[in-house]
């Protein structure tokens, strides 16, 4: 039987937390520990708000920044139910991947690629103990399929936060082989492995489309019925998800391919994300729409 996805939706609430703690991953990656009361359950200008959740391992939220540094003039409103995008011509907003989540301590971590020209690996890389930041969602988590025979993660560095939060809360419980494409050998992560895991780690320079196609078809895919994961520049997931799909006879709702960033020909340093790119790049929209 065909496996089925869905997603379950959250309340879409703008949260105000602050910077606890600093450190580098990596010398490439940078990871921010945030939290705040607003994590939790809140009430603000008569509004109550639910506690924050992330369950899914790929969730994201949406950073709000500010071009001038005004990020007060460029919040949205907060609407009983939802969020209204009220025009801000200083608004940047740019969309990260907890990579974890603790309720209890009250805190969410967000890595950032800080090799980038974009604002929010600016902000990362300047982040101090008790910087404000503030952002909204997730808007929804996506169900992974239930009991599948083995999970293929694979993706460049801006995959990484989703891929160990996956490793480290294994949300199914099967075998799990691990791709990622990385700049440089200084990039590698400790990674949360199990018996039966496997792990590849590939030197690319990000966005080559080539060396991810030629890395994902080299793995020998295991017997049974599995789950593909891929996040990496738009573009260099086109072959991916053609190998998989229609070469492996893969069914869409084992499948879960999705750019992270797209590589521009023409600059647009305001509008670069933060992935790790010696070019431009631009952030590739979300397919569920932040709507009120």
């Amino acid at each position: 039987m065909a496996a089925r996805r869905a997603f379950t939706t959250h309340p879409l609430v703008l949260r105000r937390v602050t910077v606890r703690r600093v450190l580098d991953v990596t010398p490439r990656m940078r990871r921010v520990v945030l939290g705040g009361e607003q994590l939790g359950a809140f009430t603000r200008d008569g509004m109550d708000h639910p506690a924050f959740a992330a369950p899914g391992f790929d969730d994201h939220v949406k950073l709000i920044l500010a071009s001038d540094g005004d990020v007060r003039a460029a919040l949205p409103a907060q609407l009983p139910h939802g969020i209204e995008w009220t025009p801000a011509e200083n608004r940047l907003t740019r969309d990260y991947t907890p990579r974890r989540v603790d309720p209890a301590a009250g805190e969410v971590d967000l890595d950032f690629v800080t090799h980038g020209d974009g604002p929010a690996a600016a902000w990362a890389r300047a982040a101090r103990v008790g910087d404000e930041l503030w952002f909204v969602g997730p808007k929804s988590s996506l169900r992974l399929p239930e009991r599948p025979d083995w999970i293929l993660l694979a993706g460049d560095e801006t995959a990484l936060p989703a891929i160990g939060r996956f490793l480290d809360e294994r949300p199914v419980d099967a075998p799990v082989h691990v791709l990622v494409t990385v700049a440089d050998d200084a990039a590698r992560q400790k990674l949360a492995l199990r018996e039966g895991d496997t792990v590849r780690w590939v030197l690319a320079e990000p966005g080559d489309a080539a060396a991810l196609e030629a890395a994902v078809r080299a793995l020998p895919l295991p017997a049974g019925e599995g789950y593909a994961w891929a996040a990496a520049e738009s573009r260099a997931l086109l072959p991916v998800r053609r190998y998989l799909g229609r070469e492996c006879g893969m069914p869409k709702e084992r499948l879960n391919i999705t750019g992270y960033w797209h590589r521009e020909e023409a600059a647009a340093t305001a509008q670069a994300p933060d992935a790790p790119t010696s070019g431009e790049a631009a952030p590739v929209p979300s397919p569920v729409p932040w709507l009120v």
